[in-house]
Parts: C-alpha cells; sequence; structure tokens
C-alpha cells in the first residue's frame, strides 16, 4: 500500500466514524469500510458498472481487471523487484508473474549482461584448457587472439566462435 492510499484511507475512516457518530451508530472492527447506503457489501457489478461509466466519461476504454495488469506493468517498468510484485499480485510464485509480465522489460536482457559486466573484474573470462593464469584467473588475450567468447545462457559450457 503507498503512503498516499494509506493516508487517505486514515482520512476516510475518521470521516466514517465522525459520520457513525452523529447518526448515533459506534463502529466495530467488524464494519466494512466500503459499503451501500445500507452499510451492506458493495455488490460487485455495482463497482464494475460503475467503474465503466467513469472510464467512459474519461474517453479512455478499460475493463475494471485492467487496473490489475496497469498495476503490474507500472511497477515492473519502474525497475520493483518482480518477487514484490507478484506477491502484491497474489501469485503463488514469482515465475507466473515474469511469464505474464515479462513484454514489460524488452531491455531485461541487455540490462542484466551490463550488471553482469560492472561487477567483474576487468580482463576475466572462461579459463579454457591448457591456458596460463595469473592470480587464478584467466587473463583476456588480445584481441587478435581470441577465436572463442563463452556464451550466456548455456551454463557456462557453450562457446561461439568470434
Amino acid at each position: 500500500m503507498t503512503p498516499r492510499l494509506a493516508l487517505f484511507l486514515r482520512e476516510y475512516k475518521a470521516e466514517r466514524e465522525s459520520l457513525s457518530l452523529h447518526l448515533g451508530k459506534l463502529l466495530s472492527l467488524d464494519d466494512l469500510v466500503f459499503t451501500n447506503e445500507k452499510s451492506k457489501p458493495i455488490d460487485p457489478s455495482t463497482l464494475t458498472h460503475n467503474f465503466g461509466r467513469i472510464v467512459k466519461c474519461a474517453g479512455l476504454s478499460a475493463r475494471f481487471h485492467d487496473l490489475r495488469h496497469s498495476y503490474a506493468s507500472l511497477m515492473l517498468a519502474a525497475g520493483v523487484h518482480p518477487k514484490i510484485v507478484s506477491e502484491a499480485l497474489g501469485h503463488s510464485t514469482v515465475a507466473i508473474t515474469l511469464d505474464i509480465y515479462s513484454h514489460v522489460t524488452p531491455g531485461l536482457q541487455e540490462a542484466a549482461a551490463k550488471q553482469l559486466d560492472s561487477v567483474l573484474p576487468v580482463g576475466v573470462v572462461t579459463q579454457r584448457h591448457g591456458e596460463e593464469c595469473q592470480g587464478g584467473l584467466a587473463m583476456r588475450a588480445p584481441i587478435a587472439q581470441r577465436t572463442r567468447a563463452p556464451v550466456f545462457g548455456t551454463g557456462g559450457r557453450g562457446f561461439k566462435s568470434l
């Protein structure tokens, strides 16, 4: 929940408590936050209908459920960790979230490669059979001498010719 939403709900609760006291009824912990005029649960179709009316008046086209997808897309695009988004959506695994919303972050592979590049010491490559090491790490040969480079995503077993 965002801090602004928490503030709104606290203010809304205070207004509801004030109105209830004015009407001579104390709110209990079991009272609903949003109700109809008779303090009963709002019918889901009423919520959906009202949302549709508001969207239409705004000149937009969206279903109520589209808010869920918008939330997930905006959070992932903003760089929020997929696990956090997955938990907020109630998905049983982060894999479900990533399967559904992987299109939101098309530059994910490139960004991951850049992050990996930034944490590896300059000149480090995978050691090949028979190659001399300096300090336990195989050092990058000059470009003219390189013939194969590791391919990420193959479990470290794949190489491609340069």
